[in-house]
């Protein structure tokens, strides 16, 4: 496993495979950042807010699909 990110709300490392897209930062000239990262756990949490944007379902299905399928891309 390699990892190359962590967990924008614990901090856990976070492999390709295992992080979910969870925030785009954006400013008024375009992206305000790199994007935000979670591992499902948090990505789930993090969906039941009302500041979840709308396709992270999505992407937690994404993820989800990924793990099963053990490769680092959705089927």
């Amino acid at each position: 496993m390699t990892v190359d990110r962590a967990c924008c709300r614990c901090e856990a490392p976070l492999s390709e495979q295992e992080r979910v897209l969870v925030g785009l930062p954006f400013s008024n000239s375009g992206p305000g950042g790199p994007p935000l990262y979670a591992c499902l756990p948090c990505a789930r949490a993090y969906a039941r807010s009302v500041l979840a944007p709308p396709w992270i379902g999505e992407e937690i299905a994404n993820t989800e699909a990924r793990q099963a399928s053990g490769r680092g891309d959705p089927p």
